[in-house]
């Protein structure tokens, strides 16, 4: 009797310390090492001894699948800790490529600007304007590895921008613009924080509608209010995505994946990862669509927090700013980024030391 009632004690025990075992793997499985690797993720410190000897069951059999427990999370931190320092250094060749390159671009487009300045030959006045788009274009790609790597942009304006002007220079950073039809938009501006981000927003989606549709087909960006803000809709005539595709990159724009997750997917446009990015950083809503034309439609909702002196209340009327049409040569001069933040004269956007907050480093 004795001895049956010690080997029932024993089960009972050894049955009670398998079940706290267990209780104690599941948290640390489900709880404490996803915290430790999110916080890794984010670049918050993780520490890797913290788990180390956290499941204490003695020496005998089940203190030896606990110490394996142990070691298999210090292992997992261990992986989470090497795959944080790989991304950390990848974002930082990411940010010293870029500023080598916007270096360089805005060196050469200050050169293609004194040059202009002294060119009265109006060929080579045009050749000039096209060398300086395509600086542009190139300083907007060396922007994305700034946004890839979680930076700022190095353009940045402190006093509000008319939200017409801010979309022709969007426009302008395309390079079929001459097929962008801007149609009248809100009379009103944009906060000066917000508007290098939406610039390059709106570049890339306009870059998506002529890229996606044919080549004598106009794309046409037009704008609105509604209750909760500003809308700007750009409208192309391509083929359309499917219903599938649609979904896909609706839920990329609404939560933007981690870039090393989004990259290992083999349909990854690196546009609209952009897009995605920078509408996160000011609550900008931007959704795809299927247009009447059966193209693609590209929703913008800009916040009523990013409109310049709106105070809470009923929208404003629409009031509409004609966009007001330009040749070739005025579009350059009138458009490019490039340009605008050099000549005061010829720019709202300009971004003289009186109106920039950062240059490029």
């Amino acid at each position: 009797m004795t001895a049956f009632l010690s080997s029932l004690w024993l089960a009972n025990r050894l049955t009670r310390r398998l079940q706290r075992l267990r209780a104690e793997t599941l948290a640390l499985a489900e709880e404490k090492l996803p915290d430790t690797i999110q916080r890794l993720s984010r670049g918050l410190p993780g520490d890797i001894d913290n788990g180390a000897g956290s499941l204490d069951f003695g020496r005998d059999e089940v203190g030896e699948v606990a110490e394996a427990f142990n070691q298999a999370y210090t292992a997992a931190v261990s992986a989470a800790v090497t795959e944080s320092r790989t991304r950390d250094g990848v974002r930082a060749v990411f940010m010293n490529i870029a500023h080598r390159s916007q270096l360089i671009t805005h060196r050469q487009l200050e050169i293609l600007d004194e040059a202009e300045g002294r060119q009265e030959n109006p060929t080579l006045l045009d050749i000039f304007f096209k060398l300086d788009h395509l600086a542009t274009r190139e300083r907007r790609n060396a922007e994305n590895l700034v946004v890839l790597a979680g930076g700022q942009p190095s353009r940045q304006w402190r006093r509000p921008v008319p939200l017409l002007d801010l979309v022709r220079s969007a426009v302008g950073e395309s390079l079929d613009y001459t097929r962008v039809r801007t149609t009248r938009m809100p009379a009103v501006s944009i906060a000066g924080r917000a508007v290098a981000d939406l610039i390059h927003l709106v570049a890339e989606l306009v870059d998506n509608a002529t890229h996606f549709s044919p080549s004598p087909s106009p794309v046409e960006v037009t704008g609105k209010f509604v209750g909760k803000g500003i809308v700007v809709e750009l409208n192309d005539q391509g083929g359309g995505m499917t219903a599938t595709d649609l979904q896909r990159a609706n839920e990329m724009l609404r939560n933007p994946p981690d870039f090393g997750v989004a990259a290992s997917t083999s349909e990854l446009r690196i546009g609209l990862f952009v897009v995605a990015k920078l509408s996160a950083r000011h609550d900008i809503s931007v959704r795809l669509t299927e247009s009447d034309h059966g193209g693609v439609r590209a929703i913008v909702l800009i916040p009523r927090t990013l409109i310049a002196a709106l105070t809470p209340g009923p929208p404003p009327s629409n009031d509409l700013e004609p966009a007001q049409p330009v040749g070739p040569t005025e579009h350059a001069r009138t458009l490019l980024p490039g340009l605008q933040e050099r000549n005061p004269a010829s720019s709202p956007l300009q971004t003289s030391t009186e109106e920039s907050t950062g240059t490029t480093q």
